[in-house]
């Protein structure tokens, strides 16, 4: 049986983060999560580096996390974030009475704002709508959730952390109030095992009140789904956010090259299955026009929900349960055993940081937090620019891998093979997709888009997933059939996004990959997947 100091359950930001803080302080840590890294919440968010300013007037306190948050991230994470800036716009009346409201609020929490006029706005964001009657500048930003966790589980594994995907906790085996271990199962071979750690930390998200009943512990989670919808484009440099109080499609985020319009707020009881619904799909799209008229007109390539793993103990619900993060220690009941709920994608080191405290009290261990200060991934752009040839995937490199974009490219400058373009809407290259299977923990098609944005573009992996399961068989030695099977599965969960937004050109997309795997490819039971998809 293993022993670890630490056990932390969850593969999420909040998960990583923990494992990368602890395993700095010198512990034994282990991470285990039942698919695969950032899968769950973290890979479903629409990325905003938060400023705060969506909450600087009813939920300070997570306001004031944010912005101290996004000022560490810019430097420890830079290679994640892309620092495009905000702005809060007002297109009505009672938009431009909340207004003094928003600025004053974020002067009490810390948060830097210029107004400018609308002619000024309409220079930076010609897109926005000429009737915009207030606009003001925040230190917003976008971050890339994939290579966030990434950067945090790739340095925690440096630190002799232990990092198991795809295993699933089934059971705990407690003796006088204490874990004594923890089972987990294996769910690609279903093998069995515990593991023993000194301290259990629940971090899977809208899973924790699940892993609370596996040992009769009440969490008082509340659930939320938020639907978002990505465009095929950018329609807008900055972050674009509706000047009001935070509600349905007020938020447009930029992500390399497109926009992601957010969000939706329902708040649901299941965590596993939340489809998206039409209307929610119109409502983005009415909500969004308000700021940037275009958006009507875009083409739309995806559209994806993710459920909020809000801590709600009270009785509010939705939009009016904080943003802000709990700690709960379960000594009480269980003397080893903590979860942490709530929080942000922006808020996720300082949540780590004061988890990591209390593990590191209970353990007697004095070492300080250092996540504030150590760098995940350096970038050095000059060195990387003198050995590579397009500079377009340089940059696209370095900001997925930091330091590690290096290597990678230079692994494909000495292989012919390795350079070629395995998906021409991401610029991702065969050797990426090599150097994930072989570094970056990936088992699986969709294991290889989380790291390398593989299939994330207009053509959501009908031009390059069947190139990215050749790739597996040739240079990583996977299975012929099981790699088939992999392109099928991997084909059915695109679709399963791209079914809520099929009209227009990206029907025609759609058609044009149906044909090519159905048709030239005689993928026999390629129409089944579409079917499959129906069934979510």
């Amino acid at each position: 049986m293993e022993n670890f100091d630490v056990m932390v359950i969850g593969g999420g930001i909040t998960g990583a983060g923990i494992t990368r803080d602890l395993s700095l302080r010198g512990l034994n840590v282990i991470m285990v999560e039942k698919s695969d890294l950032c899968s769950g919440t973290t890979g479903r968010s629409h990325g905003l580096l938060h400023s705060g300013g969506r909450y600087a007037v009813k939920d300070q306190e997570s306001a004031i996390e944010c912005i101290q948050e996004n000022k560490i991230l810019r430097k420890v994470a830079s290679y994640a974030i892309e620092e495009c800036g905000g702005m809060f716009v007002s297109v009505t009346d009672e938009d431009s009475e909340y207004k003094e409201q928003f600025l004053k609020g974020c002067k009490e929490c810390g948060i830097p704002t210029e107004e400018i006029n609308p002619k000024e706005a309409l220079k930076l964001e010609p897109f926005l709508n000429p009737d915009i009657i207030d606009c003001i500048l925040v230190p917003d930003g976008s971050v890339d959730p994939f290579s966030l966790v990434l950067g945090n589980v790739l340095s925690a594994r440096e630190n002799n952390a232990i990092i198991k995907t795809y295993t699933e906790v089934t059971g705990f085996n407690i003796d006088d109030n204490v874990i004594r271990s923890v089972e987990v199962r294996d769910k690609r071979n279903g093998k069995r095992e515990d593991i023993k750690a000194e301290i259990v930390v629940n971090a899977s998200g809208p899973w924790v009140k699940k892993i609370g009943d596996l040992l009769g512990v009440n969490i008082p989670a509340a659930p939320n789904k938020g639907t978002m919808l990505i465009m095929g484009q950018r329609t807008n440099m900055r972050v674009i956010n509706r000047l009001r109080f935070p509600s349905d499609g007020d938020i447009i985020v930029p992500h390399h090259t497109v926009d992601i319009i957010g969000t939706t707020s329902i708040d649901v009881t299941e965590v596993e299955k939340y489809p998206v619904e039409k209307d929610e799909v119109q409502l983005l799209i009415n909500e969004g026009a308000a700021m940037i008229p275009i958006i009507r007109k875009v083409r739309y390539i995806r559209a994806f929900a993710g459920v909020r793993p809000l801590f709600g103990p009270g009785e509010e619900t939705g939009r009016e349960v904080s943003r802000t993060f709990k700690v709960l220690d379960h000594s009480d009941k269980i003397e080893n055993f903590l979860t942490i709920a709530g929080g942000k994608l922006t808020s996720y080191r300082l949540m780590a940081e004061k988890l990591s405290d209390i593990v590191c009290e209970k353990l007697g261990v004095s070492t300080k937090c250092t996540t504030h200060k150590e760098v995940i991934e350096e970038i050095s752009k000059e060195e990387i620019r003198e050995r590579t040839f397009f500079d377009m995937i340089q940059r696209r490199a370095i900001s997925k891998y930091g330091s590690r974009a290096k290597e990678i490219l230079e692994l494909s400058r000495k292989d012919k093979r390795y350079a070629q373009i395995i998906c021409p809407c991401e610029f991702v290259l065969r050797g990426e997709v090599v150097y994930a299977g072989k570094n970056f923990i990936a088992n699986n098609i969709g294991d290889i888009r989380r790291r390398t944005r593989a299939g994330l573009g207009m053509c959501q992996g009908g031009f390059c997933y069947y190139k990215v399961a050749q790739a597996l068989v040739e240079d990583l030695d996977f299975d012929v059939i099981d790699a088939h099977k992999d392109l099928l599965k991997a084909l059915s969960e695109r679709y399963k996004g791209v079914k809520p937004i099929l009209w227009g050109d990206q029907l025609k997309q759609q058609k044009l990959v149906e044909a090519l795997y159905f048709c030239v490819g005689n993928y026999d039971n390629f129409e089944n997947l579409f079917k499959l998809g129906e069934k979510r």
